[in-house]
């Protein structure tokens, strides 16, 4: 709902953004007609009926076309400390230089509305004398590329920059202190911002849908963060906050940031809104200062990547549901007077899924290897693995040493191409591997005796299953597939390494009927090839390995 919400809003400004922009046209094509008029009847006057005419023909520059215009005719209004651009009468080169000074006096403010709907203008720049820029200055300016900021602007208000959707940079914002609702809101090529220490407000909706918008500076005066901030900026791959000023991140500010990976909060910032990080899907690294008193509802709900937290000494109130479907949640480093209860949805949830709170010099108990992208958890002869970090397509191996894969170990993780399970490895948790979309060849290791429900679900690429013989039981839904899906592939062969006796004896659960099912004729869905070091005599489908590869006796 929020999307749609969005979106006819913005169809609504857009709409309005037409007419102003119609509106504008006319109010040109009145000024040049009155001019005309204007300078006619001043020619009348000097030089009487067929003299003036005379007079009023073009000037002659050798092809009998009058002289190009040399630049924007501006319109001025006296203001208490110097002159505000408040609107523009002709204007043809696509680029706006704002000038410094007017009849010897500062121009100091852009004024509300005044270039709104401009569609010529391409590049602005904005010289060190304007302090204010008022709001809709700019608004719908919709092929406005580049903006270079003076360095004394200190105030851009309400839709200043609003649907500039054209804009892909801003230079620089050296003394902004205050930017206004809406001021940068659907910018939708706007790829960076960058904010000084003088920086104090980020108001509600400041940057939101930015949907190129990939790195966000801010400084240590920062003190507020509205509401919808950043909401939507789907591009976003980090937040830093620096220690500094007591900082309120506001509800939803950056919520469906679908690329954010890291959050670092400095000391300096007390709370958290409502959903503030919300569906945050490659959210893994959260760090939140000492600061931090209060976390909202819903704060961190379905951020699913990340699997370390601490929360600091100042923390007092966590809100329903602030951890809720944050999966990966294994160890809490707990220095603040909340009691964290493991498998509780007390305090927000963030218990629910964790298997370890830590609240002294306790070491941590996870360890990330940097070569493979695993993230185990170690606990005596325990050595889990929690997560799976990749940042381009790779074939998993887990080591033998790996006792179990946790619950959304790798769930979603679009680089798997192919998964080798360890032969001392016991058991596949839920949903381990669901939505792994890219996965096409799964190997079991020997002692593999449970694969929990939904461990492979919705893994269409999957084609070929190396099953041990010492499998017992298998999930709700662990191998389904979707038919319509776009990576549907059946599964072509079953690689069993037992006998059909051992194969009968696996207790599959509902929902696995790609493996185990029968077609319109009673035959079997899928080919099982059962293990045969030698080639076998007898009828049926057999399989042995050849360099290292499953492969089926002819």
């Amino acid at each position: 709902m929020e999307l749609i919400y969005t979106y006819y809003n913005t169809v609504f400004d857009d709409c309005q953004g037409k007419f102003e922009n119609k509106r504008k046209e006319f109010r040109r094509n009145m000024k040049r007609k009155l001019l005309s008029v204007c300078i006619g009847l001043f020619a009348v006057a000097l030089c009487g009926g067929a003299v003036a005419c005379e007079s009023m023909k073009p000037a002659d520059n050798g092809n009998n076309n009058p002289p190009a215009p040399q630049g924007p005719s501006l319109e001025f209004e006296r203001v208490d400390d110097g002159y505000a651009v408040v609107g523009i009468g002709t204007y043809e080169e696509g680029i706006l230089v704002i000038p410094a000074e007017y009849d010897g006096e500062p121009v100091t403010t852009i004024g509300e509305k005044a270039f709104a709907a401009e569609t010529e203008i391409g590049v602005l720049t904005v010289p060190d004398s304007v302090t204010t820029i008022q709001a809709g200055a700019f608004e719908n300016c919709s092929n406005l590329t580049t903006v270079t900021i003076g360095k004394n602007v200190s105030y851009i208000a309400d839709s200043a920059f609003a649907y500039c959707h054209s804009m892909e940079s801003v230079s620089t914002f050296e003394s902004v202190t205050f930017v206004g609702k809406k001021a940068f809101f659907g910018c939708m090529r706007l790829r960076s911002v960058a904010f000084s220490d003088a920086l104090k407000t980020l108001s509600d909706s400041a940057f939101e849908v930015c949907d190129k918008l990939n790195t966000v500076t801010v400084g240590t005066g920062l003190e507020t963060i509205g509401n919808r901030a950043f909401y939507g900026c789907k591009a976003l791959k980090g937040l830093d906050i620096p220690d500094g000023a007591p900082t309120v991140i506001g509800n939803a500010a950056f919520q469906l940031c679908e690329a954010i990976e890291y959050v670092h909060l400095g000391n300096g910032v007390t709370q958290i809104g409502d959903s503030a990080f919300a569906s945050c899907s490659l959210l893994r690294d959260v760090v939140l200062g000492d600061g931090v008193m209060s976390i909202g509802e819903n704060a961190f709900s379905k951020c699913r990547k990340f699997y370390q937290l601490t929360l600091g000494e100042s923390l007092v109130s966590i809100g329903t549901n602030a951890f809720d479907r944050c999966w990966l949640i294994r160890e809490i480093y707990n220095r603040s007077s909340l009691t964290i209860t493991l498998g509780s949805n007390d305090n927000g949830g963030v218990g629910l899924y964790a298997w370890y709170v830590r609240t002294g010099d306790e070491p941590t108990r996870i360890v990330k290897d940097e070569n493979n992208g695993l993230v185990y958890y170690i606990e005596g002869e325990r050595k889990s693995v929690i997560a799976i970090e990749l940042s381009k397509s790779a074939d998993v191996v887990i080591p033998d040493d790996v006792t179990d894969i946790g619950d959304y170990a790798g769930y979603g993780v679009q680089f798997i191409t192919s998964l080798v399970i360890g032969d001392n490895c016991k058991t596949i948790g839920k949903s381990a591997f669901r939505n792994s979309y890219m996965i096409r060849y799964v190997k079991l290791g020997e002692k593999v005796e449970t694969i929990d429900e939904l461990a492979f679900r919705y893994n269409g690429y999957i084609v070929e299953l190396v099953i041990n013989k010492n499998l017992k039981t298998v999930g709700k839904e662990a191998f389904l597939k979707e038919e319509g899906d776009a990576y549907y592939r059946a599964y072509k062969t079953i690689f069993f390494e037992g006998t059909q006796a051992e194969w009968n004896a696996i207790r599959f659960a509902s929902g696995n009927d790609h493996l185990i099912g029968l077609d319109d004729n009673d035959e079997p869905l899928v080919n099982l090839a059962l293990y045969s070091e030698s080639k076998p005599d007898e009828e049926g489908s057999y399989w042995h390995y050849v360099d290292g590869k499953p492969t089926l006796w002819n």
